[in-house]
């Protein structure tokens, strides 16, 4: 598990840093719900896009005892870098989101069904996804939803993201906005299934406080991108290796 557990983290990060030239996704209006993320294919190298927040690999566990789950996931604020969608153009901020599901309770069947993300208020959205790199069997959204206020956007997975390697994991997931600036805190929220042999089934959920702080300055974002791609090639030689 603790080498697919980097797995995330550079997926996350050489995902990112390699965005499919796709013009569209899919527009999220307040109040709707099951709206299919449009695929936006794989990943294809376009250069390096603008950081404004990256929180690296976290780590959570939520639920009842004896109902607990746990993941891993990646949250990355970039300035837009498609082809315009909203006046704001390039200045537009796209939220990105990867999750995997680590572990659920001993002897249940879990899957994770559910990655939402609480800030976008009234703000114009669009949602998508991207095939992160060397990973075709990742889970894509089937479906997403949005709260009456606007302010919640959720990416549903039917039947679930389920542990195992190759397939714990989400694609990359991304939330297209015409924001141009970003709140200090926000929250990702997690839902889960789990099932017991004997009958019993539960569905925990929980809320994780992201303290989204700016990232460093252009210049230092380069060098920081660029060590974080040296490192997943040099882990995924490793690996190959092993």
């Amino acid at each position: 598990m603790g080498r697919h557990t980097r797995a995330v983290t550079c997926g996350l990060a050489m995902s990112l840093l390699l965005v499919a030239a796709s013009a569209y996704s899919t527009p999220l209006l307040p109040g709707d719900t099951g709206i299919v993320p449009t695929a936006l294919g794989p990943v294809a190298n376009i250069g390096n896009p603008t950081f404004v927040f990256d929180s690296g690999q976290l780590s959570f566990t939520f639920g009842q005892v004896g109902q607990q789950v746990s993941v891993h996931f990646g949250q990355s604020i970039i300035k837009d870098p498609f082809a315009p969608l909203f006046s704001c153009g390039a200045n537009c901020l796209d939220f990105i989101l990867e999750a995997q599901l680590v572990s659920g309770p001993a002897g249940a069947t879990t899957r994770l069904t559910s990655v939402s993300m609480n800030t976008f208020g009234v703000s114009a959205v669009d949602v998508g996804w991207l095939q992160a790199t060397n990973h075709p069997t990742w889970v894509a959204p089937t479906a997403a939803d949005r709260g009456p206020l606007g302010d919640v956007v959720s990416f549903d997975f039917v039947p679930g993201i389920p542990t195992g390697a190759g397939f714990d994991t989400s694609q990359v997931l991304i939330i297209r906005t015409d924001r141009t600036s970003f709140s200090p805190q926000d929250f990702v929220g997690f839902s889960a299934i789990v099932s017991f042999p004997d009958g019993p089934t539960f569905t925990p959920s929980g809320l994780f406080t992201v303290q989204a702080q700016p990232a460093p300055e252009p210049a230092s974002l380069v060098l920081l991108g660029t060590g974080l791609v040296g490192a997943c090639r040099r882990w995924r030689k490793r690996r190959t290796v092993a």
